[in-house]
């Protein structure tokens, strides 16, 4: 999953026809290719629970997040903050440490494998 402004500095963004607009303008009729995927980014889920059992995300988990219920309550439909659960459940990465870290990537956490049993 990919946000507006973290992929315009990451792999996406260099890669859209927007960086050459004549030859975008011919191939999709436009040159709004890169914002058209990032409007479309904002609707993506970001979590998916199957069968009651099975958890997926993006990244990992937060430490704002407590239940299911917290994310259900999430207003999605925005591009995704610098801080916060939304921005930690797509950055933070599981660790070996104990407990939660801060996230060497700069947005999110690190967090020790126990801690997804909570979920």
């Amino acid at each position: 999953m990919e946000a507006g402004r973290s992929h315009r500095i990451s792999n996406f963004y260099p890669h859209c026809p927007l960086q050459q607009p004549v030859a975008a303008v011919t191939r999709y009729g436009s040159a709004n290719v890169w914002k058209t995927f990032t409007d479309l980014f904002d609707y993506f889920p970001l979590t998916a629970l199957v069968e009651s059992e099975i958890f997926f995300l993006h990244g990992g988990l937060s430490p704002s997040v407590e239940t299911l219920d917290n994310i259900r309550n999430f207003d999605r439909v925005q591009e995704v903050p610098h801080e916060g659960p939304m921005c930690d459940m797509l950055w933070s990465d599981p660790d070996d440490r104990c407990g939660w870290g801060i996230s060497p990537r700069g947005a999110g956490y690190t967090f020790v494998q126990i801690l997804s049993s909570i979920y």
